[in-house]
């Protein structure tokens, strides 16, 4: 009886010893792959072998998130690292909170945050706001830091669940801002959505499995902005809404891959006709909604096209108002809601553009400016240095 129990120790230790160093090898000799459609972000490469990088410890750690993001059956390995750790009752996998209502939040806390980098970015936001309120004037430029869902729906966070206070992020840009203007002019460049979500917290505005706004969240924050322009925000009840898909599974999913229901996305039209031009001539499209996006993993590219470089909004509105937006992702849903107030509308992501802001600027006549970054990304983008140019 001994003799079989001990047998039985051994061949499952073999088994299991085999199962894992197969599925690593495998990992080792399948051609790495350069970027996850359904993380939507690039994966970790071999990392070069150096002694310098031993020393550092800099090799073993990036040899660690290199065999985890190449890991063969990845996406399935995360399916069942879920399911048992649900099974244990736990509220929070891979820094996702499982919230009330069908909810997959981002987990932030404060130990989370890159005090060095948000010092950085704060600053270069604060030289970028007074400069352009200089040239432009304080009625063309405003800068929009939205709050993330965990911090607008913290009612239906897990009991006790730690989360960082964005709330502090538009009063860190401001104290910085007054350094350089007044406190009158500090508060209305940077406008405040939190209060005007949080009134809307019960309503659909964020996706239960993405990171965005919806187009209604959005809406809420054009209105906020609109009227710290004095312009009149178009009513809700004049936008064509449609729902472009409701089978939308976004990036929060993607990072626990569980079993829980899709979100819809609902695209708000004005009415009007719109030109869209893709990274100079790349890709044109006769609306502000590329359909095509509809059949690809990242769904939420039917706005705009998604991430690009450069993306130019020519709208019918002849009113010689051209407004350059300086964002993230979560201005995509924003745009098509506020196109109709200007001529032109010129997008540009940082992560991906080599031209100053002067010479955008300059080149495409930009009369007014928009800011517009999340919060979680606006303290950890190291490309926001690109606004000083």
């Amino acid at each position: 009886m001994k003799d079989n129990k001990k047998r039985l120790n051994i061949i499952t230790c073999g088994i299991f010893c085999l199962f894992i160093f197969g599925f690593t090898i495998a990992s080792l000799v399948t051609k790495p792959k350069d970027y996850s459609e359904r993380e939507r972000r690039y994966l970790e490469q071999m990392p070069k072998f150096s002694k310098e990088a031993i020393l550092k410890g800099e090799f073993t750690a990036k040899y660690e998130t290199y065999i985890t993001d190449q890991f063969v059956g990845r996406d399935q390995w995360i399916r069942i690292k879920t399911i048992a750790e649900r099974m244990a009752g736990k509220q929070d996998i891979n820094n996702v909170y499982f919230a009330k209502d069908g909810y997959l939040i981002e987990k932030v806390e404060d130990k989370d945050i890159d005090q060095e980098q948000w010092e950085k970015n704060k600053k270069w936001i604060a030289q970028f706001l007074a400069k352009y309120e200089e040239k432009l004037g304080i009625e063309h430029v405003r800068a929009i830091l939205a709050p993330t869902a965990g911090y607008i729906l913290q009612e239906k966070l897990p009991p006790y669940a730690p989360f960082f206070d964005q709330g502090l992020i538009n009063q860190d840009i401001r104290e910085l801002l007054e350094k350089k203007v007044s406190d009158k002019v500090a508060e209305e460049l940077v406008v405040d959505v939190n209060q005007a979500l949080k009134d809307k917290s019960d309503e659909y505005i964020y996706y239960k499995t993405d990171h965005h706004w919806t187009s209604l969240g959005a809406y809420y924050a054009y209105e906020v902005w609109a009227k710290s322009l004095g312009l009149t925000p178009k009513p809700l009840n004049e936008y064509k809404q449609s729902v472009a898909t409701s089978d939308f599974y976004g990036t929060v999913y993607n990072k626990v891959n569980t079993n829980v229901s899709p979100d819809k996305i609902t695209l708000f039209d004005d009415g009007g006709e719109y030109k869209v031009n893709i990274n100079m001539g790349e890709k044109e499209l006769d609306s502000l909604f590329d359909y095509e996006q509809l059949d690809s993993v990242d769904k939420y590219s039917i706005f705009l096209g998604g991430n690009n470089a450069l993306v130019q909004v020519t709208s019918g509105n002849k009113n010689g108002k051209k407004l350059l937006v300086v964002k993230d992702s979560y201005a995509h849903t924003m745009v098509p809601i506020l196109a109709h107030h200007f001529e032109e509308v010129v997008l540009v992501d940082l992560r991906h553009l080599n031209m100053g802001m002067e010479a955008i600027v300059d080149q495409f006549g930009i009369t007014d400016v928009l800011l517009l970054y999340n919060d979680s990304s606006v303290m950890s983008d190291k490309n926001l240095v690109k606004l000083t140019n």
